[in-house]
């Protein structure tokens, strides 16, 4: 069986923005329902908030990890975007825009 899921709250998009206070504690609260399923591998992407959203449970369970940049979110700008959700809307409409073309 293959689970998928979303790093905690983070302080921002940036490739190295870390986990937020309320991150933390729900990467923490993860580990019993994680311990749950049986993991035998975990993927994450190169961000850092992937990693810092798995490492308590790493910590208590020794499980294989690999980082995977197929995973890695798109990245808009190196800058911090106030209207990030809708510069992210325009690339999935260029995208769509193009394929129709094809």
């Amino acid at each position: 069986m293959i689970y998928v899921l979303r790093h905690c709250k983070a302080t921002g998009q940036e490739f190295d923005a870390a986990l937020t206070t309320d991150g933390i504690k729900s990467a923490q609260q993860l580990v019993p329902v994680l311990a749950k399923l049986n993991i035998d591998h975990i993927y994450v992407s190169e961000m850092n908030r992937t990693y810092e959203s798995i490492k308590p449970y790493l910590t208590n369970y020794k499980t294989p990890l690999t980082y995977d940049s197929r995973l890695n979110e798109r990245i808009l700008s190196d800058l911090p975007i106030d209207n990030w959700l809708t510069e992210l809307k325009m690339t999935f409409i260029i995208v769509y825009i193009m394929a129709k073309q094809v």
